[in-house]
C-alpha cells in the first residue's frame, strides 16, 4: 500500500484526457463498432428534465411497476435537458417482469470514449443477466476538459457548461417511466472521467444514488465540500500512467493523488478511524476505513495500469500503439505531455490486473447498500 498523501485542494487542474480514452476507443475499433450510440434497432422515449427527488419523495418503486401490461423491451432512452438531446442505451436482464423493481446501476464512459464501448468492456451486462438488474450506459456530450484537449466526449463534471447531474435525473426518471425499477437501489460506476463524475454525483442528487464504484478515477478536481454519506467500493492501479495513484505536478499534467480524494470520501461518509489495509492476493491489497457511516473501500493493484480490473482489451501492443502514433504523423498531444513514449502509454493501457473482477466485487458491494 502507498504511503498516505496529503489533503487536496478545491481548483479545476489542467489534466489530459486523451491518454484515458485511448484504450477504449480501440476496442470500439476492434469490435467493428462506432463510438456513438447509434439507432440500430432501439426502442426509445424522449422526456424533459425534472427536479431530482429526495428520500422523502421517492417511490418504493418506480410508476411503470403500476402501469406495465408486459415486460419491457427497450434499448435506449432519450431526454431532453437544457434544450439539448441526450441519451443513454440501456440493458434489460431476461428476468424482467415489468412488475418486479430491478436494481438499476449507471456506467459511464471515460472521456473520448461512447456508451457503446462502455458497454462492451465493464462486463456489467453479463453480471446483469445473471442477478438481475439493468444497467444504463449515458452517452456524454462534446465539452473542454481542459485547454489543451476540447471538443471531445466526455463529463462536464465542473459544470462549466453542461449540466450533468440534471442528465443523470431526466434519465433516471424517464427509465422509472417506462421500467420497473427500484429507485433506493440506484448505483453508478465510471471508468476515468466518468469515475470522477460518480463520485460527485451523490453531492448534486442526494437520495437518488445509493453506492458508487469509482474505476482508475480521474480526478481533476475535489468533488465537493460536503454532501451525504454514501457507500463507496473504488478501483485504482498503482502502475497507472494517465491517472498516477500519487497524483503528478507540472511539467506534467496535474491529477489529484488517489488516496487523498478518497481519505475525503471517507471523511463524507463519517469515518472516523485510520484505515486497515489487507493483503487480498499477493499483488492486490484492500484499504478499509473504519467507524463510518457508509462503508469506503479502496481497492489498490500492482502490476496494473489504466484498465477494467479483471477484464483484459482485446487487443496487441502494436495495435494499441498504431492507435496513439499512427505511422507518419506526430504523437497524439498528450502522449508528449505525459513525457513517456507511445510503447510505454499503450503498455500501460494494456496492463490489467486480473488477480481480481472489478465489476464482481462492485455488484457484490452494491447488492449489499441501499
Amino acid at each position: 500500500m502507498r504511503p498516505t498523501s496529503t489533503s487536496f485542494g478545491g481548483t479545476r487542474s489542467r489534466r489530459l484526457s486523451r491518454s484515458a480514452a485511448s484504450a477504449v476507443l480501440l476496442v470500439g475499433v476492434l469490435l467493428g463498432g462506432s463510438c456513438s450510440s447509434g439507432d440500430d434497432e432501439t426502442s426509445s422515449t424522449t422526456a424533459s428534465t425534472t427536479a431530482p427527488m429526495t428520500p422523502s419523495t421517492q417511490p418504493a418503486a418506480s410508476p411503470a411497476c403500476a402501469t406495465a401490461t408486459t415486460a419491457p423491451s427497450i434499448t435506449r432512452l432519450d431526454v431532453t435537458v437544457d434544450g439539448t438531446a441526450r441519451s443513454a442505451l440501456v440493458h434489460l436482464p431476461s428476468t424482467a417482469t415489468g412488475t418486479d423493481p430491478l436494481p438499476v446501476v449507471l456506467s459511464f464512459h471515460g472521456a473520448e470514449s461512447s456508451a457503446a464501448v462502455q458497454q462492451a468492456t465493464d462486463g456489467l451486462t453479463t453480471t446483469a443477466d445473471t442477478e438481475g438488474f439493468v444497467v444504463v450506459y449515458p452517452e456524454g456530450l462534446r465539452v473542454d476538459l481542459d485547454e489543451q484537449v476540447t471538443d471531445v466526449p466526455g463529463w462536464d463534471v465542473a459544470g462549466q457548461t453542461v449540466d450533468e447531474p440534471a442528465f443523470v435525473a431526466a434519465l433516471l426518471d424517464e427509465l422509472g417511466n417506462q421500467v420497473c425499477i427500484d429507485p433506493s437501489r440506484v448505483y453508478a460506476t465510471g471508468f476515468s472521467n466518468g469515475g470522477h463524475l460518480v463520485l460527485a454525483l451523490p453531492c448534486a442528487l442526494p437520495g437518488r444514488i445509493a453506492a458508487v464504484a469509482p474505476v482508475e478515477g480521474w480526478f481533476t478536481s475535489a468533488v465537493c465540500e460536503t454532501g451525504p454519506a454514501t457507500p463507496t467500493i473504488a478501483f485504482h492501479g498503482l502502475d497507472e500512467i494517465a491517472a498516477p495513484f500519487d497524483g503528478a505536478q507540472p511539467p506534467q499534467p496535474t491529477v489529484l493523488p488517489a488516496l487523498d480524494v478518497y481519505a475525503a470520501q471517507a471523511a463524507r461518509n463519517g469515518c472516523t478511524d485510520e484505515p486497515t489495509g489487507e493483503a487480498i492476493t499477493p499483488t492486490v491489497d484492500r484499504l478499509t476505513w473504519d467507524g463510518c457511516q457508509a462503508s469506503t473501500i479502496l481497492y489498490t493493484l500492482d502490476d496494473h495500469g489504466h484498465a477494467w480490473p479483471g477484464h483484459p482489451l482485446p487487443a496487441t501492443p502494436d495495435q494499441v500503439v498504431q492507435l496513439l502514433c499512427p505511422a507518419g504523423e506526430p504523437p497524439a498531444d498528450f502522449v508528449t505531455a505525459l513525457g513517456v513514449t507511445c510503447q510505454t502509454l499503450a503498455d500501460n493501457l494494456l496492463l490489467t490486473n486480473t488477480d481480481i473482477d472489478a465489476t464482481d466485487l462492485m455488484w457484490a458491494f452494491f447488492s449489499q447498500n441501499t
